[in-house]
């Protein structure tokens, strides 16, 4: 329902920029607590050639799987 109002999160930056900025203001207008709104930001994603995951060490790996497990 928000997107068909505001279009809050959907423009060039998809949410990154302004993910905190409408998630207080969702929350305050809801009289809720930022964790209880619900909004979420498209993760900042690009490409990964298979040569880069070969080059991965065990930690960014790790840093990786839980980023991804996260969302």
């Amino acid at each position: 329902m928000r997107e068909a109002v505001a279009c809050a999160g959907m423009g060039p930056c998809q949410g990154r920029y302004c993910g905190l900025t409408v998630l207080a203001l969702l929350a305050t207008a809801n009289g809720q607590d930022m964790d209880e709104t619900g909004y979420t930001a498209s993760a900042p994603l690009k490409p990964v050639t298979l040569g880069e995951l070969a080059a991965m060490d065990s930690t960014a790996q790790n840093a990786a799987e839980q980023s991804i497990n996260k969302g």
